[in-house]
Parts: structure tokens; C-alpha cells; sequence
């Protein structure tokens, strides 16, 4: 009796937490009975599939051959990510063909284009010298030009010179012969000739002038032969002093020193 005494109050709190356990579990079925109707209720009707013995051979194909697909379908991505990434090089490689092409392209139309700058720039140096080279001919030209104008001038002058020396010089002889014989006829006048004139004799006389015609000298440069017939010319010079010359300074240096030729017979000069 001690015994039970002993273990009463053990097994009175364990009947009571046993109690306690089975309300809680009792509770909580019902409560998922009630939840598990409800949605049934709510839920499709389901065909209970009933479990079957499976072969284990059956099995272990269907793995296999599931193993299989995705090892295909692995190397399918393979060689799809292999193709994917070839194509890609190659689209990679004819691009930068494409690219090294275009590089190409562009040094090709830089060459061209830089030979094309050269060309115009000799074009138009070329252009520059040929319009150089034309001006300095139309220069040359019209020095050539000038030149041959001024030759032609020169040569008209000259002969124009020429000519008027011509006309002067014959003019100057006309003043010259007319003042000889206005100077002869003057001698004439006071020549007194000696007898026995011998015929065809002459003297040639060189007679010194002063300006206005005054006798300064007579030298005989050719006797008549007749001494007193010399004399006679002579004195008649000095005697018909002063002689009849041109006013005109240039003219009368012509007479400084004038030869006369005179002839007893004859009132001219030879």
C-alpha cells in the first residue's frame, strides 16, 4: 500500500496530461475533417489513380532513355552554342574584313583624292607659268614692238636728216656760189688788169676773211704764170675789201678761208 501510495500523484499528472493531449488531438481532427469537406466541396472531382507494381526493367529504360533526350538535347544546345558561336567568328571575321576593307577603301580615296589635290595644284601651277610665260611674251612682243617702232623712227629721222642735209648742204652751196660771185664781181671791179693778158690764164687765190667781209690775207696757192697778173689779183682783193658776206655766223665760216679761182676774161668762179 505504501507502494501505490508512493506513485499516485505520477500517475494521476500523467492521466491528466493524457486527457489533455487527446482533447487537443480530438480538437484539432475535427477541426481539419471540417476544413478537408470544405474544400472538397470546392475542389474538381479527382480519379484516384491506384498504385501498380512497376517493372523494374520498364523503369530503368524509361530512365535511360530520359537520360538520353536530355543528353541529346545538351548537345543540341552544345552544338547550337558551338554553331551560335562559329557564326558569330565568322560574322566577327568579315567584319573586321569588312572593316580592314573599308580601311582600305578609305586610303585608296585619300591616295586618289591627295593625287587629284596634286594634279590641280600642278594644273594651276602650270596655268600660273603659262600666264607668266604669256605676259613676258606679250612683253617681249611689245618691246620687239616698241623697238621696231623706234628703228623705224630713227631710220625715218635719219633719212629725214639726211634729206635735210642734203637740202641745206645744196642750199649752203646756192648761198655759197652766189656770195663767190658776188666776192668776184666786187675783185672784178677793182682788178686792174696788166697788158698782154696772155689768154687762158687764171690765178687761184686764198683769201682770209674777217667777220663782215675785211680782208685779213691773200696768198696765190696757183700763179697764173704772169707775176704781174698776180700782183694785180691780189691788189684788187685788198682794194675791194671789205667783201660782200652772208650775215649768217654758221654760213660765213665758209668764207674764213675762201678759195677763188680767177680768170681776167671770165667774172664767174671755176
Amino acid at each position: 500500500m505504501k507502494t501505490l501510495q508512493q506513485y499516485r500523484y505520477p500517475l494521476l499528472l500523467a492521466v491528466i496530461v493524457h486527457v489533455i493531449f487527446l482533447t487537443l488531438v480530438f480538437i484539432g481532427l475535427s477541426t481539419t475533417t471540417s476544413q478537408t469537406a470544405a474544400l472538397a466541396r470546392h475542389m474538381p472531382k479527382v480519379k484516384i489513380v491506384q498504385a501498380v507494381a512497376v517493372d523494374q526493367t520498364k523503369v530503368d529504360a524509361e530512365i535511360k532513355r530520359l537520360r538520353h533526350q536530355r543528353e541529346h538535347k545538351r548537345q543540341l544546345q552544345l552544338a547550337h552554342k558551338r554553331a551560335r558561336r562559329r557564326e558569330l567568328a565568322k560574322l566577327t571575321q568579315q567584319r573586321q574584313v569588312e572593316k580592314l576593307r573599308l580601311q582600305k577603301l578609305k586610303r585608296e580615296q585619300q591616295k586618289v583624292l591627295q593625287q587629284r589635290r596634286q594634279a590641280a595644284k600642278k594644273l594651276a601651277q602650270l596655268k600660273q607659268q603659262r600666264l607668266l610665260m604669256q605676259k613676258r611674251q606679250a612683253a617681249a612682243k611689245k618691246r620687239r614692238q616698241k623697238l621696231l617702232a623706234e628703228q623705224q623712227l630713227i631710220k625715218q629721222a635719219s633719212a629725214e636728216e639726211r634729206q635735210m642735209q642734203k637740202q641745206q648742204h645744196r642750199q649752203l652751196q646756192t648761198v655759197i656760189s652766189h656770195y663767190k660771185n658776188l666776192i668776184l664781181a666786187a675783185i672784178r671791179q677793182q682788178w686792174l688788169l696788166p697788158l698782154h693778158v696772155k689768154q687762158g690764164a687764171y690765178a687761184t687765190l686764198m683769201i682770209k676773211l674777217a667777220p663782215g667781209g675785211t680782208v685779213l690775207s691773200v696768198k696765190i696757192i696757183h700763179s697764173s704764170g704772169d707775176s704781174a697778173l698776180d700782183r694785180s689779183a691780189r691788189t684788187a682783193v685788198f682794194k675791194a675789201s671789205p667783201l660782200p658776206v652772208p650775215k649768217n655766223t654758221q654760213v660765213f665760216q665758209q668764207f674764213r678761208q675762201l678759195q677763188l679761182k680767177v680768170k681776167p676774161e671770165q667774172n664767174k668762179v671755176a
